[in-house]
């Protein structure tokens, strides 16, 4: 009826049944079904109007009757609340006589008198081409209504799937959604779209469906229940690198990377933030080696060989065993040398030749055995 109009004397005794889109870019810009805005200092009034028409676009002063209202008046004035916008962008309802009825309560005799307020020969219901309230003067009612429009849509059965778990993303199988239009009636579409399509996050408690027709975009609200994910298992996915030991070696993680299973279906390589126990290597053979992370554990093995202790250069004389002592046990060995049972050979058999005439034999023994009698304080 109006734009952005700075003068309205009085607009009264209108309606709207076309849905208006804004295609202006600007955050400013004012839409309503009646009046666009009413400025500073605008004395008018607007009354006695109604509008079933649907209000979008891009800018964010949106109203069902007045996009946006400074001064003026407004009572009396109607709209379907099938529009998701209210009646005057920046003020409640409440706050002037402006009322949101359903289609059907908007199609009755007692709407239209509510619109006459006590006059007659003002408004009158239209006929089966068009069922609201016309004004008194019009009898052809079949161009009323616009060219077929888009004015909502509803899931009208809901997806399979609504829990999920963080990381997963939604699953439209077996979600319907239905188009309703301004001629009351509906068809089932397909080519809709989902926000958000990325992973899913714990914060996410609803999916936005989008359907576009002719210009006119209409969305509805899928709600959905998104749980933490939680850690299934681990298992090894690249051993380390070193895997062979020496008794008392400490442990080398180099290299090492663990996979991560999680309840949502996804698994992930770890390359730090686990532990491993032992990390000192004691058991000579196969080491059984195992990572924990979050509470879960798996296990690789390695391989460690004794400790060699490292030989002496030289032997105490008479010790011909090499265990530190001169004493019978040694005594036994030269014999066995003696006797070719076991030989003795290096410093083993330096240690043995006690007497110094290079012969580890029957002298020696008994040079040895005067020692550990105590009859002689040397060899």
């Amino acid at each position: 009826m109006s734009g952005d109009d700075k003068y309205i004397t009085k607009i009264s005794n209108c309606y709207n049944v076309g849905n208006i889109k804004s295609s202006g870019n600007s955050n400013n810009a004012k839409t309503g079904g009646i009046v666009g805005g009413m400025s500073p200092g605008d004395t008018g009034v607007v009354e006695y109007c109604y509008n079933i028409g649907i209000i979008n676009g891009k800018g964010s002063l949106l109203g069902s009757i007045i996009g946006y209202k400074w001064d003026g008046r407004v009572q009396n004035c109607y709209y379907s609340n099938k529009s998701s916008v209210k009646a005057i962008e920046n003020e409640d309802d409440s706050e002037n006589n402006v009322y949101g009825l359903d289609d059907a309560s908007m199609s009755t005799s007692n709407f239209v008198d509510l619109l006459n307020h006590g006059e007659e020969n003002i408004w009158k219901m239209g006929d089966n081409n068009y069922n609201y309230p016309v004004l008194e003067w019009q009898e052809d009612t079949k161009d009323i209504l616009p060219n077929k429009q888009l004015t909502n849509i509803t899931i009208t059965r809901t997806p399979s799937k609504t829990e999920y778990i963080e990381g997963q993303t939604f699953d439209r199988e077996r979600m319907q959604v239905t188009a309703h239009y301004n001629d009351e009636t509906t068809a089932v579409v397909d080519n809709y779209t989902i926000s958000p399509t990325r992973a899913l996050q714990i914060s996410d408690k609803s999916i936005t469906v989008s359907y576009e027709e002719n210009g006119i975009t209409q969305t509805a609200e899928q709600e959905i229940t998104v749980k933490a994910k939680s850690l299934d298992r681990i298992a090894i996915e690249n051993e380390p690198t070193k895997k062979n030991y020496t008794e008392g070696d400490t442990l080398n993680t180099q290299g090492l990377t663990i996979r991560a299973y999680y309840n949502n279906g996804t698994n992930e390589v770890i390359t730090n933030g686990f532990t491993c126990s032992p990390t000192t290597l004691n058991t000579v053979g196969t080491q059984k080696i195992t990572v924990t992370y979050q509470n879960k554990t798996t296990t690789f093995n390695v391989t460690v060989i004794a400790k060699q202790e490292p030989k002496p250069e030289k032997l105490l004389k008479g010790d011909a065993n090499g265990d530190g002592k001169v004493d019978f046990l040694d005594i036994l060995a030269i014999n066995k040398h003696r006797l070719g049972k076991t030989l003795l050979k290096g410093i083993y058999l330096e240690a043995a030749n006690v007497n110094g005439d290079n012969v580890a034999d029957f002298k020696d023994i008994l040079q040895i055995n005067k020692y550990r009698l105590g009859k002689i304080s040397s060899l």
